[in-house]
């Protein structure tokens, strides 16, 4: 499935910046145009955490014109073990700093634009409505179902990844042209059933799952070849198990609303959202309690 480009290519690229994206420019499904593309693109990443730090740190190196950091907390020494965009001497600053100053050491081209603040139904939709593409680096399931929500009502193409110890998978879900998280998981799980970060997280897991997801930005971003919405990466026990990528499995009712044909009698009818079936599109709206916007 080819998507749309997500941005207009830019004018031209210097000389300087010729030499640094060289070996972007002469892979043909790149090439001068994916690379231009690049540097007119706008991704705001939700936070700057073990799976943002090596997102914005990619996304830079790779030449993404503008990048968002919407991140309120501080470095603390616990977080150095995996979220390395961040280094000993920025215990107790602000991560969203800290991440900006690493960035411009790895990329001074990029333009870094800070949000310290938590995000939520308050300011999302304002924030979302300045970028191109959103990435979800959040580790609660709350601003997971605000950031899916947002990105559905705006018709954003959005990243989302998580890891658990030695698991690992990372999707892009773009309401426009295939399902949303909510098609994936529709409700919330109860407080306390998912473990959190505090119970582990190996580096090396954490790195794997948003090196997909970076994949998947700069496939979205430049429109290099295929990145079908829906398609959910997978990495088992650290690299050590089972490595697939499989589409994200939905029930009829699900079917229907994409446009898909359906077999065997609906599924019972959810009440936390509204199903708009046909076009292919998600059309997935949060209602009532479960619906972060609702």
């Amino acid at each position: 499935m080819s998507l749309p480009p997500l941005v207009e290519p830019a004018d031209s690229l210097s000389a300087d910046e010729v030499r640094r994206y060289s070996r972007h420019l002469i892979i043909p499904d790149v090439g001068m145009i994916g690379q231009k593309r690049l540097m007119t693109a706008r991704v705001l990443c939700i936070g700057a955490g073990g799976l943002g730090s090596p997102a914005l740190m990619y996304l830079a190196a790779a030449g993404v014109g503008t990048l968002g950091i919407v991140e309120f907390d501080t470095v603390d020494e616990s977080n150095l073990q995996r979220q390395i965009i961040h280094g000993q001497s920025d215990i107790g600053r602000s991560k969203a700093e800290s991440a900006r100053d690493s960035i411009k050491e790895i990329n001074p081209y990029v333009d870094v634009v800070i949000h310290d603040e938590r995000l939520d139904s308050s300011n999302v939709m304002q924030l979302f409505a300045q970028y191109d593409l959103i990435v979800d680096g959040t580790d609660n399931f709350a601003t997971r179902y605000l950031v899916n929500d947002a990105c559905v009502l705006l018709g954003k193409p959005y990243v989302w990844g998580s890891i658990y110890r030695f698991d690992g998978q990372a999707s892009v879900f773009w309401a426009e042209h295939g399902p949303c998280y909510r098609c994936l998981y529709p409700e919330p799980p109860p407080p306390g059933m998912v473990p959190s970060c505090a119970e582990g997280a190996l580096r090396v897991v954490d790195g794997k799952a948003r090196l997909m997801k970076e994949s998947f930005c700069d496939g979205l971003g430049a429109c290099l070849g295929e990145c079908p919405p829906g398609r959910t990466a997978r990495d088992r026990d650290g690299g050590r198990g089972l490595r697939r990528a499989g589409r994200v499995g939905l029930s009829a009712t699900d079917r229907a609303a994409h446009g898909r044909e359906t077999r065997g009698p609906p599924a019972p009818a959810r009440h936390d959202v509204f199903v708009q079936h046909g076009a292919g599109r998600c059309g997935r709206v949060p209602l009532g309690a479960h619906g972060c916007l609702g």
